[in-house]
């Protein structure tokens, strides 16, 4: 008797969907990633259903009536790809039992909130990457900077104490200064300006402003106070000399560092038109005979040269550093499997470069068009060692 297939959701939906429920006319290219394709070529005995967040009809669960969790999902069928959608085209929808789940959407963007759906799957206990505890709680970036303030004062600890390297430069946790309003009363902001306020749970360059001085920043106070109760952070606008970001991406054990130059003027580097590429180590590097080359950059096949000479030098050691830290941010919330950081850096007044911190994404991070297709398969083959630890599969 062939075992039954292990039935994996895959919360990933951000595209245009364009199926009829009749007559299936969505081509399952219309999906940026198909992960029904992607966990084929594992030959595993897995059955992938794909959808968004808005696509779940509704989440139900009984944790008494079975030893094993068992989340009844209703998913609109006309999100499904089309081959998915033929074998139940008399249908509407569709109810799943996920016995795994993956999540690569955000749970919660301006234009919708879906943590009810989140807090079903929480209910029933149903295994996940990342776990379903730590993207309930990255939906608020308060709670994120919260737990990266905890990081930072552990590394500060360390290194006080001598606990840590004896190298504390390369144990420096440079999180950003950032402050927290529950509402627009009592709004003193002492840090320079100017200064980045954030209204809310701010996504994707979404509820944020640059806010000039202190007489701009009670014109926000007042603003503030029109989005019925939203809280909001401010922190240091960063600016200087050869300013850049960098985007360091973890997934599973696998450390990527993205540098990105805005070319389009604009203060959001995520916003408008941007240099973005990834940093590698020199071969002298990785072996560990030379930690000073500088760290080179590919940029796929579409950037014109003369581009490149506004890149930044990034130097092996530095390199290092970085990945420390997002596998030091990556033990929040009893682990991130799959995480990114963003952090600003600059030359200051005396020509020092300096890295600021700013924030962690969880599950829902983008990934770089250029190395998309080779990271979406690191992320098929960490959930499938997910499932097998969980003795799915």
């Amino acid at each position: 008797m062939a075992k039954s297939k292990t039935t994996l959701l895959v919360i990933d939906g951000e595209r245009q969907n364009t199926l009829h429920v009749l007559s299936g006319t969505q081509k399952d290219s219309d999906y940026k990633c198909n992960w029904a394709k992607l966990f084929e070529e594992s030959k595993e005995n897995v059955e992938v259903i794909q959808c968004g967040w808005d696509d779940i009809i509704h989440v139900s669960c009984d944790p008494f009536r079975s030893e094993k969790p068992n989340p009844s999902v209703e998913i609109s069928l006309s999100t499904l790809p089309a081959r998915e959608a033929k074998k139940r085209f008399n249908k509407p929808s569709i109810r799943v039992v996920p016995n795994f789940i993956l999540v690569r959407n955000e749970v919660r963007i301006p234009a919708k909130d879906c943590r009810n759906m989140l807090l079903g799957l929480m209910y029933s206990g149903v295994p996940s990457v990342n776990s379903l505890t730590s993207i309930y709680l990255s939906c608020d970036r308060p709670v994120v900077h919260a737990e990266l303030v905890r990081i930072k004062r552990e590394v500060d600890r360390e290194c006080t104490s001598g606990l840590g390297s004896q190298t504390p430069e390369c144990q420096h946790f440079p999180l950003i200064d950032q402050v927290y309003f529950s509402c627009e009363h009592g709004m003193m902001y002492g840090y320079q300006f100017p200064a980045v306020a954030k209204v809310g749970f701010a996504h994707a360059g979404a509820g944020k402003m640059v806010v000039k001085d202190h007489v701009m920043m009670e014109d926000f106070q007042s603003v503030l106070k029109m989005t019925n109760g939203q809280y909001c952070t401010v922190e240091p606008f960063i600016d200087g000399d050869e300013k850049f970001d960098l985007r360091i991406q973890k997934i599973g054990n696998d450390v990527r560092v993205f540098t990105r130059v805005s070319i389009s003027g604009n203060w959001k580097t995520n916003v408008g038109s941007a240099l973005f590429g990834e940093l590698f180590l020199p071969e002298c590097s990785v072996s560990g005979n030379d930690a000073s080359n500088d760290v080179y950059c590919h940029y796929g096949n579409t950037v014109d040269e003369f581009l490149t000479e506004v890149l930044p030098k990034v130097t092996a050691k530095s390199f290092h550093r970085y990945c420390d830290w997002i596998k030091l941010a990556s033990r929040m919330f009893g682990g991130l499997d799959i995480c990114t950081m963003d952090v600003v850096c600059c030359k200051d007044v005396n020509g020092v470069r300096k890295e600021y911190i700013l924030e962690v994404n969880d599950t829902s991070s983008g990934l770089a068009p250029f190395c998309e297709e080779e990271d979406n398969r690191k992320i098929r083959d960490l959930v499938l060692g997910k499932m097998k630890t969980h003795k799915l599969i």
